[in-house]
Formats: C-alpha cells, structure tokens, sequence
C-alpha cells in the first residue's frame, strides 16, 4: 500500500509590499498570477506536494499572525528590486530563531521577481545565494508572474524540513500563540529597536504616546483566534483596553511579518483595519473579516492539487486559449476516438464542482471558528461549536479525497491524448501506407533479396554468440555475446558515440532506472504494461523504479523544472544506455538471434530546441542518422510513418530501414520524432525570455536513434559476410583488437539452423557483391 501523506504546515513571510505582488502561494496552488493579493489571518492553503515520492499533504500560511503557530519551516520572501526587502530577511529569520529559542529552523530564501531586467535589479543573484549559505538553508530565485521556479521553492522546503531532526513536529514547542510576546513594556521595545514607526507613518512611539489613543471610538468585537485554542488578544493581555489590543495587533502583525509598508494610508485602508491619521490611529471598521469571496476560494481551489498531464488542462477550456476542434481533428488523424474530448469536459466540470464543495465546507469552518473564539473570549459554553467543527472538519477531508480522485480521473483521462499530429503526416492507419520519402545504396550495390545466411548464422560461425546459455541464464531471447561478436558490439558502442561527438552532441550514460513519477512523464501508459520492467524495493509504490527502455527517458527528465533562453540552445545529447524491453506485444517476431531482445545498448540523439527551430532540427537529426548509415555502406529507405501508427508524444516520425538481404526485407534501424513540447510542459522545462503576462513557452524535444548496437550489428551481418567468413567495415575496424579488416568463420552451423539446407553456395552472391562495395 502507498504510504499516507505526511502533514506539513510551511509559513510564508517576507517584506508586505512584496507579499502583495508575488503571491508565490496563489500560483503554486493554483497555477495562477493573481496581481494583487491582502493575506488575512484566516486564510491557509492546501496542497499535496510529492518530494522524493513521498506525498506531504501540506498546509501553507500565507497570511499575517499565524507564522510560529505549529510551523514546520518558513520560506522567507524578498523582491530582487528591493534591498529594503533583501536586508530585511535576516532580520525575520533572527525573529523566528529568537522566538523559538532556535539556533536554526528549516528555512528557504526565495528572491521573486527574477524575471526583471538586471537594471531594475538591487539583488543579485549571488548574494542570496551567500546569505542562504550563510544560514545553511535553501535558496532559488523565483517569479509568480511567469511560474518560475515556484514549485521548487516549496519542493526545497520540504526538503529542509525532512533535514530537521524531528521533522514530524513543528519548529518550537511553544505553550502559547506567538502573539503572545509578553507585556505592552515589552512590545514597546522592541518596537523603538526595529523602528516599527516608520513602518506604520506614525511618530515616535511611546508608552504615553499609545495610551492617550481614543478608546472610544475603537471596535468592541476585535479578536485575534489561534485555532483550536481559542485564544485572543484580548485574553492574553488582562486589563488592556480595546485600543491597546488594536494597537497590539497591529504592532505584532509589524513584528512577525516585519513588512514595511510604503503608504500612509492605503496599506492600512485597504486591509480594512485602520487608516494613521493626524498621529491617531482612529479604527475604520468594526471587525478583521477580510476573507475572499467564495468566487474567488471557487476560482483559486478548483486546480489546487495538480496532477502533471501531456496536454494542458487549458486545452480544453477556450476561455484560456483552448481550441476543442483542433484536439477532434487530431484525435481522427490518429484514428483515436473523439469522445475522449467531452470525457475530459466532464471529468474536468466534476472536479472543479468537488474542489468548490471542500471550499465551502472550509468557509464554514472558518465561521464556526470565529464563533468558537468570540464564545471563548465571552466565556461562554462552545462545546456545541466545537462538535460541529469537528464533524465539518470531517466531512472536509472526505470531500478532500473525493476531489483529488476526481482530479487524478480527468488527468488520467488527458494523458490517454496524443500530441497534435503535424499536417505533413500521412494520414492512415495502416503502416502498409508509409510514405517512402528517400532511398540510397552504395554504388554497385544491387538491393535485393539474396541466398546467404541470416544474421545469427554469421554470428555463430564467428563463435561471438550463445543464445542456448543464455536462454539458459534468464529465459526467452537470453543470448550472451562472446568473443569478436562482443567486440563488434562495442565497437558501434564506440564509434557511434564518437561519430556524434564530432557532430556537436555531449556523451551522456544516464541512470539505467527511473523512478515511477519521472518515468510516468515520459512514458505512454500503455509501456508500463507491454514494455517496461519495474523494479521494486519495498512496499511503498511511491519508490518503484522502471528499467529505461532507451535513453531518450532518462535524458528527458535530465532538465525537468529548468529555463531556458534562445542562448542556451539548442542542447544535443548523445545518450548511451543499455535498454531493457518486455516486448510484450512482439511474441513471436524475430524471435530468433539478437534483432528483437529483451536487452541492448543503443547510442540515442536527444535534441532540446527553440520551438520555431525543431522542424530544422528534426531534418538535421534524421540527416545525422542517414550519414551514419552511409559510412557503414548500408542500403536504407527513410519512410513517414502513418498517423494512427504514431506514439502519443510524436507530432512526426521518420523511421530510417536498413535491407536485410536474407529475409530480403528493409527492416527499422532508427526511429526520429519531434515531441514538440508534449513532453516538456510536463517535465516544466520551459523556453524563452521572461515576459510580463506572457504565455508559458516550452522547449521541443526530439529523439532520434543512432544506433542501436544489437539489430545495427544484425544489419552489418549480413551486409558483409563472405563464403569464408565476415568482412569488417572500415570505420569500427580501429575499435576491434588487432584492427581486423577480415574475420573467418571458426565454426560450423548446426545441420538443422535456417540456413544450413542451402549449404556454403549460398554465400557466393553475397561475397561478389561485396567485393565491388564501395562505402
């Protein structure tokens, strides 16, 4: 069984005027940039946030007043167009230390706005990289408005909790609420140390000074609720007036937050608490309900809890761009059904209905809450209150779960979508209809069918293969390569990797595994089942490893949550992995030699590109691989696969097929797609400059095969044997031992292998062709 989120309560704090324009918690909860924002204490978010495969069912605080109560870890907030705000981070993590009686708390510096022009900058990105060394905690730059790096700031702060020693209890163990800071004497000092005036547009504040303030016209209903304690400030401090407990929250909310604020009156106004005037602080409103409207819960709640999908959920909603046509007429390029689209159209209309019912049930906690507090505060009975906040809290979780169920439906159901097919594709679906697009063969090189042995006859001649030990070892296509077949092998291995090391591509050896979450980015649904081996190391489902099926997986998710701009690219990987394959639906096909095995290596291209530049790119990637080919003197057709045979994330394939002149047949040797950005909005690895109010842009993915060692060496095979035994092509002869231009056959064939009946005649053609062979 998966194991249960774990619960995580995480406090956002940082300069108030920044607070209002980076509203980092709006849109990571709800992937959305909201331009103004007043956090109130009553406001908290939720979302499952999955860090190293283990869900974290989070609370965030957002809001003033709440920062020490039952925290985890902090995020501390500052703008790089700020210094004001840079210098103040220090001064609240000194804050929260000293509150705790901590000499360190988990903790992550975010510096927003990184998305300005380095002239608009008071911060560099160095010295936040210094100060959070200098605290030992984490640090990104980040910006709301373009969702960058967002998710990895709160994905670092899990981390840093998970560093701490006890991370299952809150940082402190304080009795009280943090307002609790002690007398009004108190208070008053620390307001003069940190010149909260200034901050407030008052003068110099003085003990006389607050206690001249005008009781009478102060709000009689003023509280401050601490949750399930029902505390308030006016409990805490006996004896104080109404005044002095507005003033109170007002300096404490200065205190914890330790924003300052730039206007006289607007900041204060427009949190509808109190407006400075003429040095008095004279209370506008009765009461602190500064809630959102439920439209607005509705609004920021309906996408709370993401799940990564291949197409964007704002394909399906034209308000937001989405064009339902285009998805139809896609979906029929692929012979796929259409209906998938109203299938999302409703999955996704009850997950937002289900979102909206666990945000109404939330208001109604809240209002039972502050009933609860203002009962406390009157010393009256709340046990009736409290009944029903718990069974409103229980039915809150219910309704939680039923719409992260809902949620994971409709992804689930997008994810069966397929990229855009590209209008250039041939539309069928039957693969009989590729399109042939080019043909080549070396001079005097006829392509035909001939009367030689097939590649694994060549292979056991030369005493370089031993399928029945290891058949024997791990069951059905086992196979060990010994000997010369072994160093053929690597000799591609090598020459591949220097062939595209020559033509720009960095060497990469990925890891040979992924984990469940990264391959579900990169992996159809359907390979999990027909292709993938999963490797499992315990009971937690969350830590499944899969064996990669090629490279191009690993290095998909190489830079996943990364930005790039036009300088950067293009990026060019040549991948080399061992790949493991089920080949499931392949019973029976090529079932003999090494053409189709459960295990190979193979050398991949993998391209990250502009997006206007992937056409470009996926020509060159395809030229790449016909060259490759043509220095190795095979005959190959380069084919357009049909539409309903593409993969879900392929816009366009090309497939490049080798002659394999015994089964007198071309046969796949490279497959070229261009993923456009189907794979990149899910791996967030996004593209360009970072423009106000412009739409996210994803990098293209490409992947092309280069060679994968196994069937390429099948092809060589029976390209190049002889009566007496195998010729080695010139360019993998330097990586072999020896150098060899020629290797003969040391053993006989079996009497009943496939081509033992037509006896050695049946090599002669193949051999005078090869000697007029020009490469």
């Amino acid at each position: 069984m998966p194991a249960p989120p774990k619960q995580r309560k995480i406090a956002i704090v940082g300069s108030r005027s920044v607070a209002r324009q980076v509203t980092l918690t709006v849109r990571f909860v709800d992937h959305h940039f909201v331009e103004s924002y007043y956090p109130t204490i009553e406001n908290t978010f939720s979302r499952i946030i999955k860090h190293k495969g283990q869900d974290y069912a989070t609370e965030i605080v957002d809001t003033a007043g709440q920062h020490f109560i039952g925290i985890h870890g902090y995020i501390i907030v500052y703008s790089v167009a700020s210094r004001q705000s840079f210098d103040m981070v220090t001064v609240i993590r000194d804050k929260i230390l000293n509150h705790l009686g901590a000499d360190w708390v988990p903790l992550v510096i975010v510096g927003n706005k990184s998305d300005l022009n380095t002239d608009q900058r008071q911060v560099q990105l160095d010295e936040g990289r210094q100060l959070a060394q200098q605290f030992n905690c984490g640090f990104t730059e980040a910006s709301a408005r373009l969702d960058y790096n967002v998710a990895k700031a709160f994905d670092l702060m899990i981390g840093e909790i998970e560093k701490s020693q006890n991370p299952s209890q809150p940082t402190g163990d304080s009795k009280h609420p943090s307002l609790a800071l002690g007398s009004i004497s108190t208070l008053l000092s620390i307001a003069t140390e940190f010149q909260v005036s200034k901050f407030l547009s008052l003068s110099p504040i003085n003990e006389s000074r607050m206690m001249s303030l005008d009781n009478r016209a102060a709000p009689r209903n003023v509280y401050i609720d601490h949750g399930d304690t029902g505390d308030c400030l006016g409990g805490m401090y006996q004896g104080g007036s109404v005044t002095e407990v507005v003033f109170l929250w007002m300096l404490a909310d200065v205190l914890l937050n330790l924003e300052p604020v730039t206007s006289k009156v607007n900041p204060w106004a427009s949190r509808r608490t109190m407006t400075p005037t003429n040095n008095r602080l004279n209370p506008v409103i009765p009461t602190f309900q500064c809630y959102r409207t439920e439209q607005q819960n509705a609004q920021l709640e309906t996408l709370a809890h993401p799940q990564f999908t291949m197409l964007d959920i704002n394909d399906f909603v034209a308000d937001r761009g989405g064009d339902l046509n285009k998805i139809r007429e896609s979906q029929r390029r692929r012979y796929a059904p259409e209906s998938v689209v109203e299938e999302v159209l409703e999955l996704f209309e009850a997950a937002r209905r289900a979102r909206y019912e666990v945000t109404q049930i939330g208001s109604k906690i809240n209002a039972v809450q502050k009933e609860i507090g203002q009962k406390k505060k009157n010393k009256e009975d709340a046990t009736e209150l409290l009944q029903q906040k718990i069974d409103l809290e229980k039915q809150k979780k219910e309704a939680e779960e039923s719409a992260l169920a809902k949620e994971k439906e409709r992804d689930r159901k997008i994810k069966t979508i397929g990229n855009y097919v590209h209008d250039s594709v041939p539309i069928s679906d039957n693969e009989d209809n590729n399109v042939v697009e080019r043909t080549w063969a070396p001079e005097n090189v006829v392509v035909e069918k001939r009367d030689c042995l097939s590649h694994h006859e060549v292979l056991t001649r030369l005493d370089g293969y031993d399928p029945e030990r290891g058949v024997k070892i791990v069951g059905h296509r086992g196979y060990c390569l010994t000997g010369y077949g072994l160093f053929l092998n690597l000799a591609l291995v090598n020459y591949g990797l220097e062939f595209l090391f020559n033509k720009g591509y960095k060497p990469n050896q990925p890891p040979h595994f992924m984990l469940k979450d990264a391959m579900a980015k990169t992996a159809q649904l359907e390979q999990f089942d027909e292709e993938l081996y999963k490797v499992s190391e315990s009971e937690d489902k969350d830590t499944d490893k899969y064996l990669i099926a090629t490279s191009e997986q690993p290095l998909s998710a190489l830079h996943s949550e990364e930005w790039f701009q036009e300088a950067d690219l293009p990026l060019k990987y040549a991948g080399f992995s061992t790949c493991y394959r089920k080949e499931a639906g392949s019973h029976g096909k090529d079932a003999w030699g090494i053409f189709r095995v459960h295990q190979f290596e193979k050398i991949e291209q993998f391209v990250l590109t502009n997006p206007e530049k992937s056409w470009e790119a996926f020509d060159d990637m395809i030229a790449t691989s016909e060259e490759f080919y043509k220095s190795l003197g095979l005959p190959y057709q380069v084919v357009s696969i049909v539409s309903g045979a593409l993969n879900n994330a392929a816009a366009k394939k090309y497939d490049l097929e080798a002659w394999f002149p015994f089964q007198g047949e071309y046969k796949e040797l490279v497959s070229c797609s261009n993923c456009t950005d189907y794979q990149t909005r899910e791996l967030e690895i996004r593209y360009g400059a970072k423009k106000a109010d412009s739409k996210k842009a994803y990098v293209h993915a490409l992947n092309a095969t280069l060679c994968a060692t196994e069937r390429t060496l099948c092809c060589i095979l029976e390209n190049y044997q002889t009566e007496d035994g195998f010729n080695v092509p010139a360019p993998l002869q330097k990586y072999i031992p020896g150098a060899p231009t020629f290797l003969p056959y040391t053993r006989e064939l079996p009497k009943d292998t496939t081509s033992a009946k037509k006896g050695k005649g049946g090599v002669a053609g193949a051999a005078k062709q090869l000697k007029d062979l020009k490469v």
